[in-house]
């Protein structure tokens, strides 16, 4: 199994499109409390930029254990 998030789960987390995601992601790392934080373009068009903090970030919850 994968520890890097698909598109298709940062679409559905941060209201974007797959395709949107797919132009503007960059990287996303997850944190030890297993959050993660979505890096994205800083060319992302401003329209796309609600909830985004800082240096173009999108923090998302943690995913809920498989188990």
């Amino acid at each position: 199994m994968s520890n890097k998030l698909t598109l298709k789960e940062i679409a559905e987390g941060t209201g974007l499109t797959i395709d949107q995601v797919g132009a503007y992601y960059a990287d996303c790392e997850q944190r030890p409390d297993g959050t993660w934080a979505i890096y994205f373009d800083p060319k992302i068009p401003e329209g796309l930029l609600k909830g985004l903090k800082g240096f173009y970030t999108f923090d998302l919850p943690a995913r809920p254990s498989a188990q």
